[in-house]
């Protein structure tokens, strides 16, 4: 397992991803980029086996807008 620290950009739709495998490096560097935000960003820290599976299960973070209409509108069937 991994934890991944996610610093999404709002306004830019970008994400930065950075792994740790230790969690105190992880919760240091999740203070650190908290402190260092700007308002437009939103800073997530998630423990999980894999990116795959973080960008399946939170892909609001990874996709555009765009696609995300694109995957809730098959999911309906449009």
């Amino acid at each position: 397992m991994t934890y991944f620290l996610l610093t999404y950009d709002r306004i830019a739709d970008r994400v930065a991803v950075a792994p740790f495998a230790d969690v105190e490096r992880a919760a240091a560097e999740l203070e650190r980029t908290t402190l260092a935000k700007r308002p437009t960003d939103e800073v997530v820290l998630f423990y999980t086996d894999s990116i795959d599976t973080l960008r399946r299960t939170h892909s609001r973070y990874f996709l555009t807008e765009r696609e995300m209409i694109d995957t809730a509108l098959a999911g309906l069937g449009a």
